[in-house]
């Protein structure tokens, strides 16, 4: 046999094994569903492995054809938080969640009218901040390549990497375009942080429910009670969520006992979590905006429903969808998968609704915070009537 023919013997085979392992996964998914006749077979994708080793005109990377394979699986789903991550971006998805990663450090938000990912917020020793980069800015790109299509995890994991190195970050401001040429460094994130402000009045500003969360709220919550802080405002504005066991382990110190949030799945199968007789008697209320989602809508729902709380702010962003995070063994991946849908413990479904404020209230840019203006008044009201 000629070496040419037996390179392209091998180059055959290998592309019709990595094309089979790569869609197998979709056959077992479908016959799992109960697929029958209807259903695809091995034969066809073995069939279109071999024609696209024959015919196709370009050289192509076969772990790319791996790669959109899976995530072509899980798109056609048309779920927006159904994700599958490659190992790369598994990678920074746990970093990002743990609160220590090497990055940009910035947060970053999907746009609910635009579908664009926007800058929310920046974190201490950000390059980004130094740099002139802005609270609002959508980004466009980065290092050259166009990103409004991708999603937010594929972004954040285009910006991550060693410490020291450096990234071209595109962003749109307005109708101007800018570019930035940012270093990486080491960032770690506190998920939550505190103060007391005048009068007597404590702050919680909740980032995301992960990562040191749940400790730094106890000690806020201790250091209130000692200091005998006589009401909290709690700020969940640009909280994109987190970890359902997080919310609720927080919840579980703040409420009476009873139900704290319950989740239905396909099935019909419920599982509730509650909150013990233990409570923290303080006063509250609770900040919130369009990108508060998740985690954030089930604290603030259950507040909201056991009236601990008036809440400020505008109508949150309404994902009332619970995600498993699963580990991919074969591809070093994971896929984050909407598994039930929550229910607030008065059964308030929030999918696609939100959470509704008490006081419906715009922010105000001038440069005073209207919004936590008006949280306070609220609050010291609410003092006043104890």
């Amino acid at each position: 046999m000629k070496k040419s023919s037996a390179i392209i013997m091998a180059v055959t085979v290998g592309v019709v094994v990595c094309v089979v392992t790569c869609l197998l996964t979709i056959v077992i998914f479908f016959d799992q569903r109960g697929g029958g006749n209807d259903s695809l077979s091995l034969k066809e994708f073995s069939e279109l492995g071999k024609v696209i080793d024959q015919y196709y005109l370009y050289d192509y990377d076969i772990d790319e054809v791996q790669t959109a394979g899976l995530k072509a699986m899980v798109a056609s789903l048309d779920d927006p938080y159904t994700v599958y991550y490659t190992k790369e971006e598994y990678e920074a998805f746990n970093q990002s969640s743990a609160g220590e990663y090497e990055g940009l450090g910035m947060m970053i938000s999907l746009d609910k009218d635009t579908g664009g990912a926007v800058i929310v917020k920046f974190f201490d020793g950000s390059s980004a901040l130094e740099e002139g980069v802005m609270v609002g800015d959508t980004i466009i790109s980065v290092d050259g390549l166009d990103v409004r299509e991708k999603t937010l995890e594929e972004i954040s994991t285009l910006c991550l990497g060693e410490g020291g190195t450096f990234v071209t970050l595109g962003v749109k401001r307005g109708d101007e375009e800018y570019t930035f040429e940012l270093e990486r460094r080491a960032i770690t994130v506190d998920m939550l942080t505190y103060e007391v402000m005048d009068d007597n009045i404590g702050y919680i500003h909740i980032l995301q429910f992960g990562g040191n969360a749940t400790v730094l709220f106890a000690k806020a919550m201790g250091e209130f009670a000692d200091l005998g802080v006589a009401g909290v405002v709690i700020d969940l504005r640009d909280n994109p969520g987190g970890y359902l066991h997080v919310v609720v382990e927080m919840l579980d110190m703040v409420l009476p006992e009873g139900i704290i949030v319950y989740t239905e799945d396909k099935y019909g199968n419920r599982e509730t979590e509650f909150s013990d007789e233990a409570n923290i008697d303080m006063s509250f209320t609770m900040l919130v905006n369009g990108n508060t989602a998740s985690a954030s809508e089930i604290f603030a729902g259950a507040m909201q429903d056991y009236d601990y709380c008036e809440v400020v702010g505008t109508t949150t962003y309404g994902k009332g969808v619970v995600q498993a995070v699963l580990p991919m063994e074969e591809t070093g991946g994971g896929v984050k998968i909407t598994t039930s849908e929550y229910f607030t413990p008065d059964g308030r479904s929030i999918n696609g609704n939100g959470i509704e404020p008490d006081f419906y209230l715009e922010y105000d840019d001038s440069g005073q915070d209207n919004q936590l203006d008006k949280a306070i008044e609220v609050l010291q009201k609410s003092i006043e009537q104890q």
